[in-house]
């Protein structure tokens, strides 16, 4: 059924990964996987460039139909194959509402829980980095994950992002958590979104690999204060939307939706990293929740899988 499509995608990228876990979850694997090198800017390449003008991934093309941005993606195959797999967004006009609010929301863990930092490290000088910068940087981070753990911890015990049940909330979200862990994010401060990780174990057959460069900007961070400020102010606002649902809850609900598809992989990628989640325990349970799911299991990132988690951010 899914010999007929293709999707462009690169190693590190929770946007990708956003994708193969909705392929996963809808019964599509035999999809055509083509693995680009952001290093050697094959994302710019004429192949890529014929689907995404933009020169992006992930890249996706189903027969006649090509489809860009992570999110359009997987409402696109939530769409095509409602009655197909894991349905990840719910009939009722609420609950999708919230589902929808979440995978959306989810993007803040990837700008201010993670990249918020990165891009600090590669847009600033060394001799122009300043301590109260990465303090600033860490706060953000924290917000938000206290935010997501808030959503797990009012969602309760074994809840996904947005509920009792995968959804696309969880395949946003995941990625991003996935890739905390990976760098070595503490996640002691967040018991909800660790047990939400830990719903989610390693890959059947991933593809996604995180870029160890990656995982070398996220260690510098913890000269930039700055840069933790954000973070820690954007992981609260989390931490505050799951202890809201209560605990056992998606970041949209008792079901797992598109909310947790597209918030799961930046929660994941602060876990990997060694975020401790001691601080942000609803996000801590959302993790522990998500991450044992099959489709993230069968998405997980094989380096992951491989490897011991990283500790870069355990500074933070």
């Amino acid at each position: 059924m899914a010999s007929d499509m293709i999707l462009y995608w690169g190693a590190g990228s929770g946007p990708c990964w956003r994708a193969m876990i909705c392929l996963e979850e809808k019964g599509l694997s035999d999809y055509t996987s083509k693995l680009i090198s952001f290093d050697n800017k094959e994302h710019k390449s004429d192949e890529v460039l014929k689907i995404n003008p933009r020169g992006q991934a992930p890249a996706f093309k189903h027969g006649n139909v090509i489809v860009n941005e992570s999110l359009a993606i997987c409402l696109y195959l939530e769409n095509t194959f409602k009655a197909q797999g894991t349905k990840l967004l719910p009939d009722d006009p609420a609950q999708q509402g919230l589902v929808l609010q979440r995978a959306v929301e989810s993007q803040n863990i990837r700008e201010k829980a993670a990249f918020g930092v990165l891009s600090y490290f590669f847009r600033t000088k060394p001799e122009d980095r300043t301590e109260a910068m990465l303090e600033e940087k860490k706060k953000t981070c924290h917000e938000e994950l206290q935010v997501w753990e808030g959503y797990l911890a009012k969602l309760g015990d074994g809840s996904h992002i947005a509920g009792k049940n995968f959804t696309l909330a969880d395949v946003c979200a995941f990625p991003f958590i996935a890739t905390l862990v990976r760098m070595g994010f503490n996640m002691s401060r967040y018991p909800h979104l660790a047990k939400y990780y830990d719903l989610v174990p390693a890959f059947k057959h991933g593809n996604v690999i995180v870029n160890e460069s990656l995982a070398i900007c996220l260690y510098l961070e913890a000269m930039f204060e700055e840069k933790k400020k954000a973070c820690f102010e954007e992981l609260q606002i989390w931490e505050g939307y799951l202890a809201k649902l209560g605990d056992g809850s998606y970041i949209a609900g008792k079901n797992f939706n598109l909310a947790d598809a597209c918030t799961f992989p930046f929660i994941a990628t602060l876990v990997r990293m060694g975020f401790n989640m001691s601080r942000y325990p609803h996000l801590a349970k959302y993790y522990d929740l998500v991450k044992d799911r099959p489709s993230v299991k069968a998405s997980w990132p094989p380096l992951w899988k491989d490897t011991p988690n990283k500790d870069f951010l355990k500074v933070i």
